[in-house]
């Protein structure tokens, strides 16, 4: 049985915004600078602090705001695509401590890459259901290196990737301002990776658009939902050549995406739409009951995720 999952006190940390004009690797690429710029692109996001405080900043910044004890936090479910075990084992550790959070169990998702945060969302729900938790810390996080990761420019040049964390409380009651789980699907296409690797742009589109839509009607067949229900529907920060595209498939007019941090700080991974409906609650636009769609898409995997306003 699915129990009742309520997500709140959503925070977030970027670094400094930097014009996309000025990296280093488009200098040398005029046509891919000039298609990012046309299509929506302007900054990026870099962090000038370490990852490690830069994860600790936004978790405290969500425990101090929920009124929650340190004690209360059963678990702490970390996601992240750049994010290396091997060599930064102590990242969740140094959190835990800093804030005083003694008594959970860490738990890390990574294979999701930009929608890690449905498997965190889903492997939350299961915990709460179980009963072997009743507040969780999420957090999801990522930085690239320079010396280590080759590239900002994403896959077939959908965007530019940013540093970013966000973190919220995921519980089995409402906690202070936030959303109500409904429901969540998640969609595994195995040959995308053959696909990438190929680097056939026509074969992706075709799995794209399956993934998408296969994930978003296993959500209306359990939630009951149409897309003309939901108040706002939230991706990623992609370029809006994609956005178009997306609409087109879900048949909504562009204008119904959530696109304002798309020039704002481009594409944190699978931060962008947790920020979103975090930026939703701090500036009140949605009302009691409005229904939101997240849609997310990373490496072989495909999500869409159904929230209520609390």
């Amino acid at each position: 049985m699915k129990n009742k999952v309520y997500l709140s006190n959503i925070k977030y940390v970027l670094g400094e915004l930097i014009n996309i004009a000025t990296l280093r690797e488009l200098e040398n690429n005029s046509d891919t600078k000039e298609f990012l710029i046309q299509f929506g692109l302007k900054y990026y996001s870099r962090f000038n602090v370490s990852f490690e405080e830069a994860v600790y900043l936004c978790a405290k910044n969500t425990l101090e705001t929920s009124n929650l004890a340190s004690s209360e936090i059963d678990a702490v479910i970390f996601c992240s695509s750049s994010y290396d075990p091997y060599h930064h084992d102590s990242l969740i550790s140094h959190t835990a401590f800093k804030c005083g959070i003694n008594n959970c169990i860490p738990y890390g998702i990574f294979y999701g890459q930009c929608t890690n945060y449905s498997l965190a969302l889903v492997v939350a729900r299961a915990m709460i259901s179980a009963g072997d938790c009743k507040n969780i810390l999420v957090i999801s996080g990522d930085m690239l290196w320079e010396k280590v990761h080759s590239s900002r420019i994403t896959p077939f040049r959908t965007s530019i990737f940013s540093d970013g964390v966000v973190s919220l409380i995921v519980s089995d009651s409402p906690i202070g301002d936030g959303y109500e789980l409904l429901d969540v699907h998640n969609v595994f296409l195995p040959e995308t990776y053959e696909i990438m690797k190929s680097n056939n742009i026509v074969q992706y589109i075709n799995n794209y658009s399956k993934g998408f839509l296969t994930s978003c009607e296993k959500l209306r067949s359990t939630v009951g939902l149409q897309i003309t229900d939901y108040k706002t529907i939230v991706s990623g920060n992609f370029n809006f050549t994609v956005l178009r595209n997306l609409s087109a498939l879900l048949e909504c007019g562009v204008e119904r995406l959530y696109t304002r941090n798309v020039a704002r700080f481009a594409h944190c991974f699978s931060a962008d739409q947790i920020i979103a409906i975090g930026e939703m609650c701090e500036e009140k636009v949605l009302s009691k009951g409005d229904q939101v769609l997240l849609v997310g898409s990373g490496g072989s995997l495909w999500s869409a995720t159904a929230l209520a306003k609390c």
